[in-house]
């Protein structure tokens, strides 16, 4: 069930940061679990992960940012196909083929959308976009089931 969901900057310490956002919790720790254990497992030795938050009116976002192998416009149109490593799988990194694909249908189910960019050796951003929510305690448009 979704509810109000506050996602916290990493260097903040008071209620007064932050963008709350129409979600449900448990899904939201889902996919960005998703998009950083990629990001950690893609990367390059010494690469670097990023995550930031952003808002408009209407919506809140958090990307993901790493420093690894980087995406081409070839492997970006078909990034979200189940099963399709993308040729990840000729490497000695485990996976399916099904966490990106997964994530973006829970994200589709909370009224967000989950989109990516990338640049070959350089490195990919994911941007997982939720619909905002007022403040805390708003609860108006909370009850979207996602299960």
């Amino acid at each position: 069930m979704a509810m109000n969901l506050k996602l916290l900057a990493p260097a903040a310490g008071d209620d007064k940061n932050g963008v709350w956002v129409d979600a449900d919790p448990r899904r939201v720790r889902e996919v960005v679990t998703n998009l950083v254990s990629n990001a950690i497992k893609y990367n390059r030795p010494g690469g670097l992960v990023k995550l930031e938050l952003g808002q408009e009116s209407t919506r809140g976002w958090i990307t993901v940012a790493d420093t690894g192998r980087g995406l081409t416009a070839e492997q970006l149109a078909h990034l979200f196909e189940p099963f399709n490593r993308l040729g990840a799988d000729e490497l000695p990194i485990s996976g399916t083929g099904l966490g990106l694909s997964i994530a973006r249908t829970m994200t589709e189910l909370m009224g967000g959308s989950l989109e990516a960019s990338g640049t070959p050796n350089e490195g990919a951003i994911f941007k997982l976009v939720l619909p905002r929510t007022g403040e805390r305690g708003n609860t108006e448009g909370s009850a979207r089931k996602t299960d």
